[in-house]
């Protein structure tokens, strides 16, 4: 969602917030898996 202009540090605040949010997926975890396996990961929205 477009949140119109925000202080830099508005933003890193939402960025670090979204980082902790999303390191903590099945997702997240598959991605790496399939990086360091060196194949197209499968992702299941989890």
């Amino acid at each position: 969602a477009n949140m119109g202009p925000v202080s830099l540090e508005t933003a890193i605040d939402l960025e670090n917030r979204t980082q902790i949010l999303t390191t903590h997926t099945k997702d997240q975890k598959e991605a790496v898996r399939a990086f360091l396996e060196k194949r197209a990961p499968v992702f299941k929205n989890q």
